[in-house]
């Protein structure tokens, strides 16, 4: 039961019903003054505040923001918090690395760490992961971390404690 209707000329432009909804035709704006702090927006279920945006322009999701955020979205800075592990069919990118999965030769999959000059590291499923150098391949890799075995081979130096680079 609508217990409010706008209007545009003829065109009914928003609604509030007495259930407590609301449809609106065009974008709702929420205009504070500068400087303030307070919410912009906010969703509640009952006493708990489920989404919000912040002065900041920070998004904060969860079951109750007002305590704890399992999803944090900084306007602010374009940083991102995650309560949980952060997963993807498709990969990841970033401004500097870029990690996508792959199958290789053998039918495992692997995890591929590239930047602008490309491949930089590699993830095997078969618990190899490898650095530098071409990546590809533990024999060729300029370093090689083998997690069944629990050994590590460099292709430089390695040196410990008081080095005096001579």
């Amino acid at each position: 039961q609508a217990v409010f209707r706008g209007y545009q000329g003829t065109d009914v432009t928003s609604v509030i019903d007495s259930d407590g909804s609301a449809t609106f035709a065009r974008a709702v704006n929420v205009n504070r003054a500068d400087g303030s702090t307070s919410d912009g927006f906010a969703v509640r279920s009952g006493t708990k505040k489920r989404v919000g945006i912040d002065a900041a322009g920070d998004i904060k999701l969860g079951d109750d923001i007002q305590s704890a955020q399992t999803i944090l979205l900084r306007g602010s800075n374009g940083s991102a918090e995650f309560a949980g592990a952060v997963t993807s069919t498709e990969g990841f990118s970033g401004k500097y690395l870029t990690a996508t999965t792959t199958t290789n030769t053998a039918g495992s999959v692997c995890l591929l760490i590239s930047n602008s000059v490309g491949e930089i590291g590699r993830w095997r499923a078969d618990n190899n992961f490898m650095i530098g150098g071409t990546p590809s391949s533990p024999v060729t890799a300029n370093i090689h971390f083998n997690g069944n075995s629990g050994s590590a081979t460099f292709a430089g130096e390695i040196n410990i404690g008081g080095y005096d680079g001579s």
